[in-house]
């Protein structure tokens, strides 16, 4: 088995994995770095992926959010591409919120997408990758337990250990991970000019229950209406 970071290495986002395992190509995400979000960014130059003719067996996305498949339209439509079935209704309504596809230019369509199902593992040929649901800010988000050749890797996406499912420390100990990816985000703990994020919880990001409880102390008893926009 064997393990290829393109993307990612010196930022906190927008990583790019390749494994190679059982005959097999995939690869993990394909999206764009943050926090510009630049769509005039050019996509890593890897062959068989964005060079030459195709040679992947999949590109599979953990969520979607641009930095994990940002630039999924330049891919050839011979690569099978594969993510969540909300991730494909979420991205089918960007798709047509900003204009449709520029298909005579060779951008690729969410329509050609193909879609897993959580716990259910794809087969191929002795490589097997399983979505596990995860909390993310983006719905529809998962960790990729990989394994070939009595391997077992944990791509963890942008799973948080701040989350209402506890984190990813359960699936460490049943998995026993040869290899761990971890592509981490966090809440930022201090906010120093404001008193609403001012209390110690003994931990250097504040979880979700605690900022439920925030949110409810500092708001919900404040206003008789409260409108959230995301």
């Amino acid at each position: 088995m064997k393990v290829i970071i393109h993307k990612g290495k010196t930022k906190s986002s927008g990583c790019l994995t390749e494994i190679i395992s059982c005959g097999k190509r995939i690869f993990i995400d394909f999206g764009r770095a943050v926090p510009f979000y630049d769509l005039q960014e050019e996509a890593p130059q890897i062959k068989g992926l964005t060079v030459g003719e195709p040679d992947c067996d999949g590109i599979f996305f953990t969520n979607c959010n641009s930095d994990h498949i940002g630039m999924y339209k330049k891919l050839s439509p011979d690569i099978p591409i594969l993510m969540g079935e909300t991730s494909k209704k979420l991205l089918l309504l960007k798709e047509s919120t900003e204009g449709g596809v520029d298909l005579e230019n060779g951008e690729r369509s969410a329509e050609t997408i193909n879609t897993f199902e959580e716990e259910k593992p794809v087969n191929m040929c002795g490589l097997s990758i399983t979505p596990i649901f995860t909390d993310h800010s983006a719905y529809d988000s998962y960790i990729f337990l990989i394994s070939g050749e009595g391997k077992n890797i944990l791509h963890f996406g942008d799973a948080h250990t701040h989350g209402y499912d506890g984190g990813y420390s359960r699936l460490v100990e049943a998995f026993s991970p040869d290899l761990i990816i971890y592509d981490g985000t966090k809440i930022v703990k201090k906010c120093d000019n404001t008193d609403i994020f001012s209390e110690d919880t003994g931990y250097s990001y504040y979880d979700e229950s605690h900022l439920s409880y925030i949110f409810k102390k500092y708001y919900a008893n404040r206003y008789k209406y409260i409108f959230v926009m995301c």
